[in-house]
């Protein structure tokens, strides 16, 4: 049972590094709020995002996770 769960879990870690290539760098505080300035300056209330980086600081995702009042 042990064996198989280990093989399992190499296959997805290898399907993982074969898909997830992130084309997008952020390295830095500033890096990120470059990015994220040009789609959040203008706007009329805070808004709380979520940004997921991968080790090498690759942008895997963003999410929105509240919107102020």
């Amino acid at each position: 049972m042990r064996t198989r769960l280990l093989r399992s879990l190499s296959v997805v870690k290898s399907t993982m590094r074969l898909t997830a290539r992130p084309a997008l760098r952020v390295a830095s505080a500033e890096a990120a709020h470059k990015l994220l300035w040009t789609h959040l300056s203008g706007l009329d209330r805070e808004h709380l995002w979520r940004i997921d980086l991968d080790a090498r600081r690759g942008l895997l995702g963003a999410e929105l996770v509240s919107i102020g009042g």
